[in-house]
């Protein structure tokens, strides 16, 4: 149940976004290219890791905190929009994703390949 509050917490926080783009901030083209992938994310300052796996096909897989999800995952114009089955209540979250050394970094989550 904890799992559920920090996460609903955490999409709190990626409700509240940014639509302000940088000259490092990701195009749609760069979005689309992160799938097939696997990623360490870690939202709210590391308060929540987990790890993420994006297919091709729009459909996403998570664990965190022992707990596993899936949902779905699009780009919007230089957006990145996930709607997880259960975390967040199933509701979508976008966020653009900035270029920081080996990370991405988005409004309130750090993403880095592994």
């Amino acid at each position: 149940m904890r799992a559920k509050s920090l996460l609903a917490t955490a999409g709190l926080v990626l409700a509240l976004t940014s639509s302000f783009a940088s000259a490092d901030t990701l195009s749609s083209t760069e979005l689309k290219k992160l799938a097939p992938g696997r990623y360490n994310v870690d939202v709210m300052g590391g308060m929540i890791s987990m790890v993420v796996t994006l297919y091709p096909n729009g459909r996403m897989a998570g664990t965190a905190k022992g707990q596993n999800d899936s949902g779905t995952w699009s780009v919007r114009g230089q957006q990145m929009c996930v709607s997880w089955s259960k975390w967040l209540g199933g509701s979508s979250h976008c966020s653009s994703l900035d270029k920081q050394g080996g990370t991405l970094q988005g409004s309130s989550f750090t993403i880095k390949h592994i």
